[in-house]
């Protein structure tokens, strides 16, 4: 978490091997399919093709990718798909051994797919090639492709390390990006995927591979989890902590407790006990399922939790707490 930043996104992997291992990437990092026969393998000083399209023919740029084919030049191709003989050309110079051309294809789809390749543009410093946004292939230039150092693949994952993109553009997305992750707070699944496109836009991206001899359980098991703790952390990283166990919250009814003394009226008074035994039954039902026999104690060595989870616990605890209170007034009154 440390080497991935506040922005950055950790991700676990499963391998053959053993023990941890920790791999910091610093560049441009996403998961893509393959357009066509294959991939070339790892590749330096690469171009970048951005299309919001499916591509079915070069245009005037066939002849510089022709170019590059006989000049041993590396060039990457990220677009929506390949088709018809723009997928013909790449096809006919790999078989003649001559390509160093990787095409892929996100594998996110839809708006989602979109937003990768917006991202890569960015990032590389390429034109997004999009007939919406008034870019046809036709009108590409050798002058609007990206670049980055590098190209590597490991598996579905694919990396274009120190990509060339202009920083101020970069930061115009990452904005973008951080209005997002703003909009989608209550959408789980919407807002981590922003934060995974915010990740790859700074370049901070750490895998974790661990081994399958780590512990005697599934690797599957242990991938879950390694994941869950990750998730743990980030949440506990973003609004702090509290005791686990209960014991945060029993000491925020001692608190409630010590204060009944000022409150000014009796309901007040009972008010503040109410809320101070919901809290207290927390802790006393985390400690009776864990197999304490004396629920009413103290665990020695309590955990820390992130306080969402506390806080998740406390308003279910309240909420029955509020709920018994409705039911006694209405036996009381009958």
């Amino acid at each position: 978490m440390e080497r991935a930043g506040e922005a950055g996104q950790v991700e676990v992997f499963m391998t053959p091997g053993s023990g941890v291992e920790v791999i910091a990437r610093t560049g441009f990092v996403f998961e893509a399919t393959d357009l066509g026969a294959g991939d070339p393998g790892e590749m330096d000083d690469v171009h970048v093709i951005a299309a919001d399209e499916i591509l079915r023919d070069f245009g005037s740029l066939a002849p510089v990718i022709e170019g590059f084919a006989t000049r041993g030049k590396a060039l990457v191709i990220v677009a929506r798909g390949l088709e018809g003989p723009a997928l013909a050309l790449i096809e006919r110079n790999r078989k003649a051994g001559l390509a160093r051309i990787a095409a892929l294809t996100p594998r996110d789809v839809g708006r989602r797919a979109a937003s990768i390749i917006g991202d890569l543009a960015a990032a590389t410093g390429a034109t997004v090639v999009s007939d919406q946004e008034g870019c046809p292939m036709s009108s590409l230039k050798p002058s609007m492709l990206g670049r980055a150092s590098s190209y590597r693949r490991r598996g579905a994952q694919v990396e274009l390390e120190a990509p060339k993109g202009a920083q101020e553009m970069i930061n115009l997305r990452q904005g973008i990006v951080a209005g997002e992750i703003r909009a989608n707070r209550h959408l789980a699944l919407d807002r981590e995927h922003a934060e995974r496109r915010m990740a790859r836009l700074r370049g901070a991206w750490v895998e974790v591979r661990v081994g399958r001899d780590v512990c005697s359980c599934t690797s599957d098991r242990v991938a879950d989890v390694a994941r869950r703790a990750l998730a743990t952390m980030a949440q506990a990283r973003k609004e702090g902590v509290i005791t686990g166990g209960g014991i945060g919250l029993d000491q925020i009814a001692d608190f409630l407790e010590d204060m009944c003394s000022a409150a000014s009226t009796e309901a007040d008074r009972a008010a503040r006990r109410m809320a101070a035994g919901a809290m207290r039954s927390v802790g006393q039902h985390l400690r009776r399922n864990s197999g304490d026999r004396y629920a009413g104690s103290v665990l020695a060595n309590a955990p820390y939790d992130p306080t969402a989870l506390s806080r998740v616990l406390l308003d279910q605890a309240m909420s029955a707490a509020t709920k018994l209170l409705s039911l006694e007034l209405a036996v009381v009154r009958h």
